[in-house]
């Protein structure tokens, strides 16, 4: 698990247009830092050597007909897989799909649990070749193949600068979640897991002091935001189409008693609250029909 203050590390394969373009918008963000690995020829030594101490320059010109320029400088260019994947969060493979396998078997050994790997694009049958050569490593993993480039783009001059000619509206996307059940040593009920979970060591809920001691701070986010804008969500949803829920009922209401809220009326989302949620009823959303009619 992630913390907040510590960065979020990428891998991009590749040194093509859309590795490039990657590589440095990944990098100008905040907290993120970027490894870049190219295994053709000396791909990565020339890169390296072009770019120095400088960082590659992105031109943006936005889909509303403005323009912009973004700096970002990558960590790391490489041909080594080993230095490559230390540490990694999220792998992107931005390269054809006909090297795709020769990139699986670099990063294959050194893999970690809950990796995100990513195929941008992934193009047909990315899916099965990732789960093929993560072999075990890919019950722990997520797997994404997107089904092109975020934008149209293009090396202006390699290893330095890039031109981001335009954004694409809609990226369509398959994705097979990890399980992570190597982090559960006991996962016979929602609360074992939830318990027994070290992804959550140290993780406590917020308490507040009151006569006599401590008691649950209810008005934290843990309550306060995921069932306004979570439970109550599905909830809604579920009733639009129709479908009973006496078990999100009930944790709907127990919630809402101790929000000071009412979302739940019996087994109806009508209470006085319910505009106050992301529920589609709030929105005027009270069907299927409805919810079709926006899609």
């Amino acid at each position: 698990m992630l913390l907040m203050d510590t960065p979020t590390r990428i891998l991009v394969c590749g040194g093509g247009n859309g590795a490039h373009t990657l590589a440095a918008t990944a990098a100008a963000m905040t907290n993120v830092e970027v490894n870049v690995m190219t295994l053709y020829s000396d791909e990565a030594q020339r890169w390296r050597n072009i770019l120095g101490r400088d960082s590659i320059v992105v031109e943006v010109f936005y889909n509303d007909g403005s323009t912009g320029k973004l700096e970002g400088k990558p960590r790391m260019i490489t041909k080594d897989p080993a230095k490559s994947m230390e540490g990694v969060d999220a792998i992107f493979f931005v390269v054809p799909a006909f090297a795709h396998q020769q990139y699986f078997e670099a990063i294959t050994k050194y893999i970690k649990p809950n990796t995100i790997v990513i195929g941008m694009p992934g193009q047909a049958g990315f899916e099965f070749q990732a789960l093929k050569h993560l072999k075990d490593a890919a019950k722990l993993c997520g797997v994404i193949s997107l089904e092109s480039l975020p934008w149209a783009c293009r090396i202006l001059e390699f290893g330095r600068r890039v031109q981001v000619l335009g954004f694409k509206d809609v990226l369509g996307a398959s994705v097979i979640p990890g399980k992570g059940n190597e982090q559960i040593s006991d996962d016979s009920s929602l609360r074992s897991c939830m318990v027994t979970n070290s992804a959550y060591n140290g993780l406590l809920h917020p308490m507040k002091k009151v006569e006599g001691g401590y008691v649950p701070d209810f008005n934290f986010r843990y309550t306060a935001e995921d069932v306004p804008f979570g439970l109550v969500v599905m909830k809604g949803i579920a009733e639009c189409v129709g479908m009973k829920t006496p078990t999100l009922d009930e944790v709907i209401v127990w919630a809402q008693e101790k929000l000071g809220k009412e979302y739940v009326v019996g087994s109806r989302l009508k209470g006085k609250d319910v505009g106050e949620t992301r529920a589609p009823q709030a929105f005027g959303f009270t069907t299927i029909n409805d919810l079709c009619s926006v899609l």
